[in-house]
């Protein structure tokens, strides 16, 4: 049960709740997914989440880590995001996606697929992208340059 923001991040389960202000299915996709099934190809945009709530089975889990080793199969495990894509495990369009009210002024597409479903994070927040830049540039600083205690005991 964790929380995933990054570029890459990806879940697999039996059945996803998926949170969307905004859900196409794209044409002519019956593609594989990374973790080995074949389906349909949907693209999310416009700040979202997806999140496991029934997990797969074990044979069908152990495949999906042989497949792609940094999926993410625990119950509860959720997607945040500015922009995602899933892959159902059906050739039909779905028709389980509901208009629901995400804030005050905000609606959104919410729904549970009956099937197996793959999503990855295309594009993460900004701001979270941003903060993990900068930490990242203050880790190099302090790998070059030394902690403060570092510093000052070399200035004595």
């Amino acid at each position: 049960m964790a929380e995933y923001y990054n570029s890459g991040d990806c879940i697999d389960g039996a059945r996803i709740l998926i949170r969307f202000k905004k859900i196409q299915m794209q044409p002519n996709t019956y593609i594989v997914s990374p973790t080995g099934f074949k389906g349909t190809k949907y693209k999310c945009s416009r700040d979202g989440t997806t999140e496991i709530t029934n997990v797969l089975s074990q044979e069908e889990a152990k495949n999906a880590l042989e497949k792609k080793s940094s999926v993410h199969i625990e119950d509860g495990d959720r997607l945040k995001c500015e922009k995602a894509y899933f892959i159902a495990q059906t050739p039909r369009k779905l028709n389980c996606f509901k208009v629901t009210m995400m804030s005050g002024r905000h609606e959104c597409s919410e729904g549970t697929p009956d099937v197996r479903v793959y999503a990855e994070i295309e594009t993460p927040f900004a701001g979270i992208a941003n903060a993990a830049d900068n930490r990242l540039v203050e880790m190099k600083k302090q790998t070059e340059l030394g902690s403060k205690e570092q510093i000052k005991a070399l200035k004595k």
